[in-house]
């Protein structure tokens, strides 16, 4: 019954089954356990020797750390929690330390499916029974480029209105924001200027478009669509 966890990895925990107690088994629709079901358990282990985890009851995986590397970002998706409303195709962001408390995320009635919040670079301790996470490059806006974005989800555009309103939203580097401050799917007003960005792709599209250069001598006739 003792399991040794390395300095550089969790224990991830399967329980077999549960003998005693009301909690034997999985609320209807849940596959996660937090109450000492049997079945995958929210908590896991950090480095160090453990007691109490008898082979013939218990399953421990050892995982390493999830390191996001500089430039990177890591988007998220959870397989348990809340159903997402319906028309929503990103979960709403919960306070769970970046998706290294589990148990926070469930209690807090964190959503299924893709997450708004990423994961700046470091080092990260997640329960991969519950959260997958894919590592996607950072955006970068090179000089003389801007960045034209297009959002995923949020509310839909008023009748007769091909582009959202204005959200202040850090340059669409805070979703929670966009969200909350009534973000519109659709083509945005907001344009990203040169620069790196730590923007969800689950959420946003990004396009390159080229500064316009009025030329000495010209002047730009602009039609407004």
């Amino acid at each position: 019954g003792v399991v040794i966890v390395p300095d550089n990895s969790i224990g991830i925990v399967t329980k077999k089954f549960a003998l005693f107690g009301s909690n034997r088994r999985l609320p209807d629709g849940r596959i996660i356990a937090l109450n000492g079901e049997a079945g995958y358990q929210a908590d896991t282990l950090p480095p160090g020797l453990h007691v109490g985890f008898w082979p013939w009851q218990f399953k421990v995986d050892r995982v390493q750390f999830l390191t996001i590397p500089p430039g990177k970002i890591g988007c998220v998706e959870s397989c348990d929690g809340q159903p997402l409303p319906t028309g929503r195709i990103i979960a709403r962001q919960v306070d769970c330390d970046s998706f290294q408390d589990t148990r926070a995320f469930l209690q807090n009635n964190g959503q299924r499916g893709p997450q708004m919040q990423v994961i700046p670079p470091g080092t990260y301790r997640i329960n991969s029974l519950l959260f997958s996470v894919t590592v996607a490059d950072a955006v970068i806006i090179p000089p003389g480029k801007i960045g034209v974005v297009e959002a995923k989800d949020g509310k839909p555009l008023a009748a007769g209105r091909i582009i959202a309103r204005h959200v202040e939203c850090d340059s669409f580097q805070n979703p929670n924001a966009f969200m909350t401050g009534g973000g519109e799917r659709g083509p945005q007003t907001a344009i990203i200027a040169p620069g790196t960005y730590r923007i969800n792709p689950l959420l946003f599209s990004v396009v390159l478009a080229d500064v316009v250069d009025i030329a000495e001598n010209k002047v730009g006739v602009v039609t407004t669509r």
